[in-house]
């Protein structure tokens, strides 16, 4: 004869709508196994469990991390909705996909297993980016790095001298020639001056919004001979060097003593500074990633977005919460958004395993 657990059910949903966040993790824990085989629904554990879980840190007691761990291994789907496929898209317009915990941490479900989890296991997965935008006038071989002020995007072309203006769509705008040396290979702008790297020259030159020389420039061939960008963020200039070091300027071209390395990526091609976060964003041209460093300390942070539909990735610019990245095997623009609001471009997390289903975003 089956048991009727009517009664059992009730004071279970009870116990849980009390939750205040003055149990224990050992509490929590009880109470979830309580609840196994009876359908209660146990959203409001989860999200206790997991604000213990953000508060893990290297002094947390053994039985602390034992437990968080045992409540990780048996949590369920946390907020209803359906598990996402192996290399599923997680549409970020419905909400079944998103929990809000009682921090203000908006937490993304995975349900991804086995997708390159060690390549990137903090990574957002751009499943599907803008369509790609042919730039014209450039070939594989002449587009390098980019830049953005705050309504075009500024291309260098290093075979033609020239720094190319197109509209977000990839439209041609105009062609500026540089007459201080050949080969543009990083530009950035300041919110008021351009600021390009001159391979032949090996040294920055300013220039204005039309590209007219602002008479200021200044040598980096004692910090690296050859380039592969350059940003500016944090009231400083960042050289990308192809000695796989970021070095540190300030705006009269004053080398800061201060560098850190980025051999944590194979072939770094294109940088930016993501002011949001205080975070140097460069390119991985051999793995279409975008990873992220603190410019303080040059700590790395892994990756924070891969391209899975393009190739040889060589410039990157960060625009009103989006990643844009220059394509140059066939040049074109794309982008996505980097952050969990919806733009219409579907994202994915790459899970550490199985569990948990619900993921952070950093």
């Amino acid at each position: 004869m089956a048991i009727d657990i009517t009664n059992l059910k009730s004071k279970l949903t009870a116990k849980i709508a009390a939750l205040d966040g003055t149990q224990t993790l050992k509490d929590l824990l009880f109470l979830k196994k309580a609840c196994d085989g009876t359908s209660v629904d146990i959203s409001a554990i989860d999200t206790r469990i997991q604000v213990f879980e953000n508060g893990l840190t290297s002094s947390s007691t053994d039985k602390d991390l034992l437990f968080v761990n045992k409540a990780s291994i048996e949590s369920s789907a946390v907020g209803g909705g359906l598990s996402i496929p192996v290399n599923g898209v997680i549409p970020m317009q419905n909400g079944d996909n998103l929990i809000t915990l009682p921090t203000g941490e908006v937490l993304l479900k995975s349900g991804i297993t086995n997708t390159e989890v060690d390549k990137y296991p903090d990574a957002i997965r751009v499943a599907g980016v803008t369509p790609p935008r042919n730039l014209s006038g450039l070939t594989s071989n002449s587009a390098f790095c980019m830049a953005n002020d705050g309504t075009h995007i500024y291309v260098c072309d290093y075979i033609g001298s020239k720094i190319r203006k197109y509209t977000l769509g990839g439209a041609p705008v105009a062609t500026y020639p540089l007459t201080h040396g050949t080969g543009p290979i990083g530009i950035t702008w300041d919110g008021t001056h351009f600021w390009v790297v001159l391979h032949s020259a090996k040294g920055v030159f300013k220039y204005t919004s039309d590209f007219t020389y602002a008479n200021v420039s200044f040598s980096v061939s004692a910090q690296a001979s050859n380039y592969r960008g350059l940003a500016w963020g944090g009231g400083h200039l960042w050289l990308l060097g192809e000695d796989k070091r970021v070095y540190k300027y300030n705006s009269s071209g004053t080398y800061q003593n201060f560098n850190f390395s980025v051999t944590q990526i194979s072939t770094p091609q294109g940088i930016a500074y993501d002011e949001s976060n205080d975070r140097i964003a460069l390119c991985n041209s051999g793995t279409n990633a975008i990873h992220s460093w603190n410019p303080l300390n040059g700590t790395y942070h892994g990756a924070v977005a891969y391209f899975s539909g393009a190739t040889n990735l060589r410039g990157v610019t960060i625009l009103n919460n989006n990643y844009y990245v220059l394509q140059i095997s066939t040049p074109v623009l794309m982008y996505t958004n980097k952050e969990l609001e919806s733009v219409g471009q579907p994202l994915e997390k790459l899970a550490y395993d199985i569990f948990p289903i619900y993921v952070r975003i950093k």
